[in-house]
């Protein structure tokens, strides 16, 4: 009950129920306005930029070809570095795992994709 009151009603509450004032240090910090909230989470969740991952999907048919794109998908960027590829056909991938250093090089070409150093196949 006490959480719906500000920290100042609290502790006016707290003392007449004889409990101890709320003394945490978070009311000292100055409050930050929404526009430099928004600008942080933009910041930090690359809002607004091209993605690796989209740019990925879009030049997908030109990096393995018209054939392999039906039986494969890329699922997935682990930290910015490991592509994680499905593959729903066992010969695809086995051709995909010859031309790994292939698609590799094509990828690595792209705009924003040269730090993938490695192309993970799974069955999917």
């Amino acid at each position: 009950m006490l959480n719906k009151f500000n920290r100042k009603t609290n502790n006016l509450i707290a003392s007449f129920q004889g409990l101890p004032k709320d003394r945490s240090r978070a009311y000292l910090r100055k409050e930050k306005g929404m526009d430099v909230v928004m600008d942080q989470v933009i910041q930090k969740f690359k809002i607004g930029t091209t993605q690796p991952e989209e740019v990925i999907a879009a030049e997908w048919v030109y990096l393995v070809g018209e054939h392999n794109a039906k039986h494969a998908n890329p699922w997935r960027l682990d930290r910015g570095k490991r592509l994680f590829v499905l593959v729903n056909n066992p010969v695809i991938k086995q051709e995909m795992q010859f031309n790994k250093k292939l698609l590799l090089n094509r990828i690595n070409q792209l705009p924003g994709c040269s730090e993938i150093y490695q192309i993970v196949f799974r069955a999917g």
